[in-house]
């Protein structure tokens, strides 16, 4: 048999075993369960099963993002919010203000400046520019706590139970918060 001639394909498995149809640099045509062992892709962070969503099902290692950065918990999120109260406070507000300005072309907030926190843009995981923090922050958090009247309040605690650590202005300007107290994320 001639090297440039092609492999000719695999008898069936006896097992009966669904099989691919490309073979392997073997020459052997890789059973289901290889296939599926091979799509399981292990966290960088903490090694195990990485899960199908944006951030590891074990440790919220991030995908596509250095080790160690992780999706900010519910706890950190909220204690975020009392940073920016007293933040808001100590400012008296103009400093604040102009803090923020110059915050958002990072995608952080003061708050999230203080406590290492940034926001990403979920498709691409890149930082938040200034308009999009300026969309979230101004407009769609305003509106949804004007909203969150008529449902009690139940709207700005959204965090709590998503899988992603979103609120709901994070779901309308499709954002995530990571924690990057190195500020790796560039």
């Amino acid at each position: 048999m001639n090297a440039q001639e092609p492999t000719p394909p695999s008898p069936p498995a006896p097992d009966g075993s669904d099989q691919a149809s490309s073979p392997t640099p073997s020459g052997l045509v890789p059973t289901a369960r290889q296939q599926v062992q091979a799509a399981v892709h292990e966290c960088p962070n903490c090694r195990r099963d990485f899960g199908a969503g944006v951030a590891c099902q074990f440790c919220q290692q991030v995908a596509g993002l250095p080790s160690g950065i992780t999706l900010s918990s519910p706890s950190k999120r909220l204690g975020g919010y009392l940073m920016e109260a007293l933040l808001l406070l100590a400012t008296l507000g103009i400093g604040y203000l102009i803090w923020s300005l110059i915050a958002f072309a990072k995608g952080q907030t003061p708050g999230k400046q203080v406590l290492g926190m940034k926001v990403l843009r979920l498709r691409t995981a890149q930082p938040a520019g200034w308009g999009l923090m300026f969309v979230r922050e101004v407009i769609a958090k305003w509106l949804i706590g004007f909203l969150s009247i008529l449902t009690l309040g139940i709207a700005n605690f959204w965090l709590l139970w998503d899988s992603k650590n979103q609120e709901l202005w994070d779901k309308v300007v499709a954002t995530i918060v990571v924690d990057d107290p190195n500020r790796r994320v560039r």
